[in-house]
């Protein structure tokens, strides 16, 4: 979904297939265990606000949301007044 330091996305092929119907990630940064299982019921908590923030807009979304949302190329900055 999205580059996070200390991510799990190279290291997911070694964790084992989740054995419950819920994942929870308590670290969920870029939450690639639970985008690899997406099948399953999710729970994402981090600590970080904006990442907290950025699932929970990514979650409600609709699909003209996500097509409104400018394409960004690597090194590309988004100004925001906060």
């Amino acid at each position: 979904m999205f580059s996070y330091y200390g991510s799990k996305t190279k290291l997911i092929h070694l964790y084992p297939a989740p054995i419950h119907d819920t994942i929870i990630e308590p670290f969920a940064g870029a939450a690639a265990y639970a985008m690899a299982h997406w099948q399953k019921q999710v729970i994402l908590y981090d600590a970080y606000p904006k990442i907290a923030a950025v699932w929970q807009y990514l979650i409600n979304a609709t699909e003209a949301d996500i097509m409104a949302l400018p394409d960004l190329k690597p090194g590309d900055k988004v100004q925001t007044s906060s």
